[in-house]
């Protein structure tokens, strides 16, 4: 598969059994610039699914990642990652956003005292040499993450947006990343944020 480029809307195709699993899903990508729907037999660059025995073989070069209720560390064969359905919209689709970039995505261990979180891997990123993040830093990162743009970002904080537009450029430059694109990938890479 080709790597996603920078600026271009990510096709998501919805296998999803469950009809309210499936609607909040679609919803949710609605609400995201960076993402549309697959329709009229357009390829889609991911596959979000909740079929754990669908075969995986017809979806070609296409990644998945499986909404399942996620017990233990093992991945199903042939999905891209694993998710809890339980989990927030928005996380899975960063999720479909960082696989259809071509990250990987593991378990990491430690994440909530349990080893169930999940992130992104990159074995060149030590979470040691990680920059210092203020506690309103984290608190707009992670609604970066959520694909919020400045306007919903001082809304949910309660700030003007010339606050959170400052809070956002300093995330960027914090993090040496180019744009807001790259700082959540970069977030996900270094272990800022988990799934």
């Amino acid at each position: 598969m080709d790597a996603v480029q920078p600026g271009r809307r990510i096709v998501v195709a919805l296998e999803i059994e469950d009809a309210a699993l499936r609607q909040s899903l679609a919803a949710a990508v609605l609400l995201r610039p960076d993402l549309r729907l697959a329709g009229g037999g357009e390829a889609a660059m991911v596959v979000l699914t909740d079929r754990r025995h669908s075969a995986p073989e017809h979806r070609g070069e296409v990644p998945a990642v499986l909404l399942d209720d996620v017990h233990g560390n093992r991945l199903a064969p042939g999905f891209a990652a694993m998710l809890s359905r339980e989990e927030d919209p928005h996380v899975v689709l960063s999720a479909a956003q960082l696989i259809a970039a071509d990250f990987t995505l593991g378990r990491k261990s430690g994440v909530g005292g349990n080893g169930a979180g999940f992130g992104a891997v990159d074995g060149d990123h030590a979470l040691d040499d990680k920059v210092r993040l203020s506690p309103r830093e984290t608190e707009v990162l992670d609604l970066l993450v959520d694909g919020c743009s400045n306007k919903l970002v001082a809304r949910r904080l309660g700030i003007s947006v010339h606050t959170a537009k400052f809070h956002v450029a300093a995330v960027i430059d914090k993090l040496g990343a180019s744009n807001r694109s790259d700082a959540v990938a970069t977030a996900f890479r270094d272990g800022y944020v988990s799934l």
